[in-house]
């Protein structure tokens, strides 16, 4: 009798161990000051998120993330990447949140979708845009990510907005996993290093952008979401702090 073993793996630890790798290549080419007996036990990588807030305004249709901290002035609440940083980037997540930019409160949830019902039908007929059109990464003098669609990063979940902006009764339902919360892996997962300069580029489909922005207090506002791992050092105690 023929016995089959199946693995079945997942994808997010499979990443880690595939920045591990990079790592190594890295430290071999003598980039970064990156250890050379850097190994999965001594390696310091933990999760993070690039975080990149950018007010939406009526009648543009490109948008422009540098993603070092410090070049641009920045909300609380974003992160970026510094100097040291050797960061992988995992996957993406393209995001429309609502806050009033003259007193940022960022308890307005962080909608993967134009929902008609919580930005109205007209403005989410113009949100539809963001979904429709371009995405560009370019990492020091390279062009890592060009034209991808960002229709990959439209994600619309179970259930519905219900009530309204000030008095929501039911948010979307987002699930635990970060495919289930809008973030659409690369597949391929390119080394971003936070001496360079790090742009992050979205332009939108062709239509009319008049009242993308809503007024006030309820201003519409971009957020990308870049989700990977970064590299920090080694422990000196060998310590796996990677899973």
């Amino acid at each position: 009798m023929n016995l089959i073993q199946n693995f079945v793996q997942n994808p997010w630890r499979a990443s880690a161990f595939a920045f591990i790798a990079k790592l190594q290549a890295l430290a071999l080419a003598g980039v970064q000051g990156i250890p050379s007996d850097l190994t999965e036990d001594n390696a310091n990588i933990q999760p993070f998120i690039i975080r990149v807030h950018q007010s939406i305004v009526n009648g543009t249709t490109s948008y422009s993330f540098d993603l070092k901290a410090g070049n641009t002035p920045g909300l609380s609440i974003e992160k970026k990447l510094t100097n040291n940083d050797v960061f992988m980037l995992v996957s993406s997540a393209l995001c429309i949140q609502k806050y009033d930019p003259a007193a940022p409160d960022f308890s307005k949830p962080l909608y993967t979708h134009p929902d008609p019902t919580y930005f109205t039908a007209a403005i989410a007929a113009q949100l539809e845009l963001i979904y429709g059109g371009k995405m560009s990464l370019k990492a020091g003098s390279n062009n890592r990510i060009d034209m991808l669609d960002t229709s990959l990063l439209r994600y619309s979940p179970g259930a519905n907005f219900n009530g309204t902006v000030t008095a929501p009764v039911d948010n979307p339902q987002y699930g635990p996993y970060a495919e289930d919360r809008g973030y659409f892996d690369h597949g391929i997962y390119p080394i971003i290093f936070g001496n360079e300069t790090n742009v992050v580029e979205f332009s939108l489909a062709q239509g009319s952008t008049a009242s993308i922005a809503d007024t006030g207090a309820n201003k519409n506002n971009l957020v990308y979401l870049g989700l990977g791992w970064k590299f920090l050092g080694t422990t000196s105690n060998s310590s796996c702090t990677t899973v």
